[in-house]
């Protein structure tokens, strides 16, 4: 009988372990770790925790986009870098890249992007873009920075963080979108790559058409209409859009080193968005990179 006892609790020790272990390898890219230490997949999840350290709810943010950048490009990689400047300058809380942070880099070549982020004095968050996804389909990105859709909260402010590089979101994600935009906030602010409609005439390089899934570009946008977030942020086309639909602001912000699509001055320039959140009110800028 002692021995009987003896195995149970052996036997439960055992199916602990296995638990646990499980747990934490399911959790990695969520678990809070010191600032000073790098680890695989963890750099958006080390920005939240910098910025939840002094939540509030007056604060002013920025948010990027499409800065293409590689070791050849030299033109795309001192845009960025004026931007991340005026980013530390302004003292913004945090900032926020809404994808297609390098193009054209082979599998094994050095992390260029994170090069040149790596010291930014400000938080800097990404999101994933679909040339993000073409390097490796997305390995590199995941290693780097986790998960490729997430969430954190400022005060009475939720930034949620989504993935649409693939050309399609997913029965999974859009679940995930409505829980969060269901959550009681003040401000809520989204962010994805690609637009679900181009704003420009006659041109579609947006969600709709790359997903040839119309369904589920209208079923986006039923969310966005039920639950009206601050705003919605897209990069994808190199230009700034703003506008509003069905009660909803859409922003693009394409412009953070990427060639600009056009040359209307109305649009087409390099540029970062600032936003300020002060109190019940929101008001966003946007600001032209020369």
């Amino acid at each position: 009988m002692k021995l009987n006892n003896n195995l149970k609790i052996t036997a439960g020790i055992f199916c602990l372990f296995f638990v646990v272990v499980f747990i934490a390898l399911s959790v990695r890219h969520y678990t809070v770790v010191p600032a000073n230490e790098i680890q695989a997949g963890d750099w958006n999840h080390k920005q939240i925790a910098k910025i939840q350290q002094s939540q509030s709810d007056k604060f002013r943010f920025a948010v990027l986009s499409d800065s293409h950048v590689n070791p050849e490009n030299g033109g795309n990689s001192a845009t960025l870098r004026k931007i991340l400047q005026k980013v530390d300058e302004n003292n913004y809380s945090f900032a926020i890249d809404v994808g297609d942070l390098e193009v054209g880099s082979a599998n094994n070549s050095p992390p260029f992007f994170y090069n040149l982020i790596k010291n930014e004095k400000t938080p800097f968050l990404v999101d994933v873009g679909n040339h993000d996804l073409t390097r490796d389909e997305g390995k590199y990105y995941l290693n780097t920075f986790g998960n490729f859709y997430y969430s954190f909260s400022n005060g009475n402010s939720l930034f949620i963080v989504a993935n649409d590089a693939n050309g399609a979101v997913g029965a999974e994600q859009m679940l995930w979108l409505g829980q969060q935009l269901k959550k009681n906030y003040s401000h809520k602010f989204v962010f994805m790559h690609i637009p679900f409609y181009d704003p420009r005439q006659g041109t579609h390089h947006d969600l709709d058409a790359l997903s040839n899934n119309s369904p589920e570009v209208q079923k986006l946008s039923s969310l966005m209409e039920k639950y009206k977030p601050n705003v919605v942020f897209f990069g994808h086309i190199h230009a700034y859009y703003n506008w509003v639909k069905n009660g909803v602001r859409y922003i693009i912000t394409g412009g953070a080193g990427g060639s600009a699509v056009g040359i209307d001055p109305k649009h087409d320039f390099h540029n970062y968005i600032e936003v300020q959140v002060d109190g019940d009110n929101v008001t966003t800028k946007v600001i032209k990179i020369p």
